[in-house]
């Protein structure tokens, strides 16, 4: 299933027209971070091309590529020769959630 490039401008311009003093790059790993995690962006889309992210949203390569390597760093896209691809997420559990761990008493002292 491929994501339309309008579909995908739809929900970028909106987020990057009120950045708040966020950069570009944050912005748009946040936004797609978002949509993969809601379901807006399903699992094994295929998501247009850097080059025409680029071109359409009127912002440097570079800042895509940042975004988008981030987001595969993390496990939400997988990026291939044919684009980048959103992958299917496990149900695990979210980070904030996870326990502290505490450091034994001889480590600490």
């Amino acid at each position: 299933m491929n994501i339309p490039d309008d579909a995908l401008q739809a929900l970028l311009r909106p987020a990057l027209l009120g950045r708040a003093g966020l950069t570009r790059q944050r912005v748009i790993y946040l936004t797609l971070r978002d949509a993969i995690l809601s379901g807006t962006l399903k699992a094994y889309s295929l998501l247009p091309g850097s080059r025409v992210l680029a071109r359409e949203l009127g912002i440097s390569r570079n800042t895509i590529n940042a975004a988008l390597e981030q987001l595969t760093i993390e496990g939400f896209v997988v990026r291939e020769r044919q684009g980048t691809r959103v992958l299917m997420l496990a149900s695990a559990p979210v980070v904030d959630q996870t326990p502290l761990v505490s450091l034994a008493n001889r480590v600490q002292g």
